[in-house]
């Protein structure tokens, strides 16, 4: 599973690609799927299994981005998988957390447009209620990553966010030691380097 700001970017790759439209409300759809955390929503329902582009919904927007987000989910897994990955990052809950940190940090730099996302975050869609969120839940979702997208996330962004998402980091130090072996590990680098080509 990818970070938000690795949703945003590799989903305008498909939603390029695909040639979609609505490109606002698409990416809030595709860090949607994402609220369970603070809605407290099981993940299965508002993630799609077994995904392709050719099923991406074309009718909304939202429903895209939504669906994007799990098919993103699955193309990542999948290639970092088929590139070994976990012969190189123990295959561990603070190793994985910290690979999807580290992966939002770079990806990060590969898009320009943060300032659109960020002013798409302004729009809440009725789409989102549909799924039995409330609309306070998702004006705190969007307010969250309004100021979580201005900058390249570091460390302390990171806390905020596992504050946020009600994540335990009490093994903050584990995480943080995680991450400092995944830097230093050129493997890791180029694999997700070519993530973001194969997605």
């Amino acid at each position: 599973m990818a970070g938000e700001i690795t949703h945003i970017v590799y989903g305008r790759k498909i939603f390029d690609r695909n040639k979609l439209t609505d490109w606002p409300k698409f990416l809030v759809g595709t860090i949607f799927p994402d609220i369970r955390y603070i809605a407290k929503i099981d993940r299965g329902l508002l993630h799609d299994y077994n995904t392709s582009e050719a099923l991406i919904p074309r009718t909304n927007a939202f429903e895209s981005g939504k669906y994007v987000h799990s098919l993103v989910d699955e193309k990542r897994t999948l290639f970092i998988k088929s590139r070994n990955i976990y012969n190189f990052v123990p295959h561990q809950k603070s190793f994985s957390a910290a690979l999807k940190l580290y992966e939002d940090a770079l990806t990060y730099e590969l898009f320009s447009g943060w300032q659109e996302v960020i002013d798409a975050l302004d729009t809440t869609y009725e789409e989102a209620f549909a799924y039995g969120v409330n609309k306070k839940i998702v004006e705190k979702w969007h307010a969250f990553f309004k100021k979580y997208f201005k900058r390249k996330p570091d460390e302390k962004q990171w806390l905020a966010l596992g504050d946020f998402l009600g994540f335990n980091y009490s093994d903050y130090t584990d995480l943080m030691n995680a991450l400092k072996i995944i830097k230093s590990n050129p493997e890791v680098l180029a694999i997700i380097k070519d993530t973001y080509k194969n997605i």
